[in-house]
């Protein structure tokens, strides 16, 4: 074989690997090969798509060099999150796999596709096999390869592994190769899935999954009646009508002179048509009731200026009205349930909007931030019509056409506060990755929560106030309380926490800071204090806050109650990481572990001077940047 030429390309080249998929060599009926690529693969047991850690699959090819030949060691490896049972018996499987030969398929970087563990001299003879398969847990919570598999397949081969050719590669990527299996979709998406004509991208798939999975795990989808999600890929089929919740059944149609439909953005109304979502509010409801309802609706482009959305249903006699009116002059937004209402005000152009109501009180959101509440209301009993979209249904005839557009449109049962934020921030992370998305995120959203050292004392500056000072994009709220403790920051937390939390910021921290009341005031035991404060964390965690709690700190002189103290401390190390993201023992820093010490603390041994609490704000300052990094 003579030597060959290289020609030099230009073009951008990009490292790392992006999806690898997997198949037993006897499962491999043939690999054609045209022109040194591979150019079909029949395979009637398919390669299984392994949805590995990102950043983590790689593709390794070394070669052995002897006088008379040249051999290659062809290894790839991946990584897997968090130790769980799909993940042991995928582990197992590799294992079982082993002795007869794995072979890989893998896209780079570059978006080219290779077919490891398989040549034309070896053909499926010498295919990879397990060489590794590793986990560990590490000892603390930091660290980047932590609670992961660590999997490499590996074997030595006399050739390289074989390019693809970038026809068969497209057909890996649309989803269309016979040889592959895609990640398993859940359930609840594969029924909208199957129920397409056209189906969607494999990129597109995957993020409309994450999705519905994120709306099912959050409990909200459980109490949907009917969700539309309008902007998909296609409307050709009817694709973008279909209900998600339960395809076929409730399905809508669109009525008039159709309402214009755009990829990944939805339908844009025409002026003289409309939506009929076919859902009759007496007759089709399960979850939606007269006391306990909940409607959403997303606009992500405002494309004739300040149109307004409307949609929904008016008995005008009986006073039943269920309706969102988004009126820009105005810059609000008006929602009404079942008679009932709430405006959320200065709320700009485009996103989510929603509005949930049980036992007498609605609340309102915007693409997930709690805005507002009206209470005390008594809602009307549902009546027989049908939810428009675009439009009004006034006793059974469409009023008021308006112009704007509409991409999801959901009705169903009350949401709670945590399954309206991950609904809407799953539905914008959907959007955005279309690039449509409608929220810009600004700023650290920081919500520090505790006792009167929270609070801070007398003249002395809390360490909240020397922390905003520290980060000019911090944006910090002191919800301490002189006597607090664990229960009165659970009982408070509800309304002054979590209505601050905020999806339109990089990132949502609270910082809990609470032992020494529940211990000193409420008598509990060191594991009841912690038990408590933990129980705290975790309900702002599920909401989505980044949480970090706070040691305890030495109090007066009395030596049983700092036995008590440091033992609670020790319980929440050990205990926090399943309830928080990050633990601060604040008497690792020597200033603040001596009581009598009057530089840092007050002459009653258990608040802070300004300078303790500058001490306490640069230990917090550090995680929070780590927070960032």
């Amino acid at each position: 074989m003579t030597l060959a030429t290289y020609t030099k390309s230009c073009s951008k080249n990009v490292g790392g690997n992006s999806r690898i998929f997997l198949a037993e060599a006897a499962n491999i009926t043939s690999v054609t090969v045209t022109s040194g690529e591979v150019s079909a693969i029949t395979a009637p047991v398919a390669f299984k798509e392994i949805q590995a850690e990102t950043d983590s699959i790689f593709r390794n090819e070394e070669s052995i060099a002897l006088p008379q030949s040249t051999h290659y060691q062809i290894s790839v490896g991946f990584k897997l999150n968090r130790p769980s049972l799909a993940v042991k018996i995928l582990r197992d499987s590799l294992a079982d796999a082993s002795p007869c030969g794995i072979c890989a398929l893998v896209k780079d970087g570059n978006g080219t596709w290779w077919l490891v563990g398989y040549n034309e001299t070896d053909l499926l003879t010498r295919c990879l096999f397990l060489q590794q398969d590793n986990m560990n847990s590490g000892a603390e919570v930091y660290g980047d390869d932590i609670a992961q598999a660590d999997i490499i397949l590996s074997n030595r081969l006399q050739e390289k592994s074989l390019r693809l050719t970038d026809a068969l590669g497209d057909k890996i990527d649309a989803g269309t190769a016979l040889f592959i299996d895609q990640a398993v979709y859940s359930a609840e998406y594969q029924a909208v899935y199957d129920s397409w004509t056209t189906k969607p991208s494999a990129a597109v798939a995957e993020q409309q999954d994450l999705m519905v999975r994120e709306w099912v795990a959050s409990g909200w989808w459980a109490k949907r009646d009917v969700v539309y999600v309008f902007a998909i890929h296609t409307n050709d089929n009817d694709e973008a009508l279909v209900n998600w919740k339960n395809p076929g059944t409730n399905d809508a149609t669109l009525v008039g002179t159709a309402p214009a439909f755009t990829p990944f953005v939805g339908f844009t109304g025409a002026g003289t048509g409309y939506i009929n979502t076919n859902f009759s509010f007496a007759n089709d409801s399960s979850n939606y009731l007269s006391n306990d309802a909940s409607v959403g609706f997303y606009r992500s482009e405002d494309a004739y200026g300040n149109a307004d959305l409307a949609a929904g249903a008016r008995n005008v006699a009986g006073g039943f009205r269920t309706s969102h009116i988004l009126d820009q002059t105005q810059d609000q937004a008006n929602i009404y349930i079942n008679g009932v209402s709430k405006t959320i005000t200065g709320s700009g152009n485009n996103g989510r909007f929603s509005g949930s109501l049980l036992s007498g009180q609605i609340d309102v959101y915007q693409n997930g931030k709690w805005n507002s509440d009206n209470t005390g209301l008594t809602p009307k009993a549902l009546y027989d019509l049908d939810c428009f979209i675009l439009c009004y249904n006034v006793d059974g005839a469409a009023s008021n056409y308006y112009l704007s557009d509409c991409g999801e449109f959901d009705l169903g049962g009350a949401s709670t506060h945590e399954e309206e934020v991950r609904a809407s921030v799953a539905l914008e992370a959907y959007m955005a990755s279309n690039s449509k998305g409608t929220v810009t995120k600004d700023n650290y959203n920081i919500q520090c929560d505790g006792n009167s050292l929270t609070q801070g004392t007398g003249t002395e500056v809390p360490y909240t106030t020397k922390l905003a000072t520290l980060d000019a994009d911090y944006e910090i709220a002191n919800h301490g309380g002189g006597g607090r403790t664990g229960d009165d920051m659970i009982s408070a937390a509800l309304v002054n926490v979590d209505q601050a939390y905020d999806p339109h910021k990089i990132e949502n921290i609270c910082v809990a800071w609470e032992i020494t009341n529940s211990i000193f005031s409420d008598g509990d035991t060191p594991q009841e204090a912690v038990t408590t404060i933990l129980n705290y964390c975790k309900s702002r965690r599920d909401l989505g806050y980044k949480v970090i709690v706070l040691s305890s700190l030495p109090r007066s002189s009395d030596a049983g109650l700092n036995a008590d103290l440091l033992e609670a401390n020790v319980l929440l190390e050990a205990q926090y990481r399943e309830y928080a993201d990050f633990y601060i023992d604040l008497r690792t820093n020597s200033k603040l572990a001596d009581q009598d010490d009057t530089t840092y603390f007050l002459v009653d041994k258990i608040h802070l001077t300004t300078a303790g609490y500058e001490e306490v704000a640069a230990m917090v300052h550090t995680v929070i940047q780590d927070i960032i990094s």
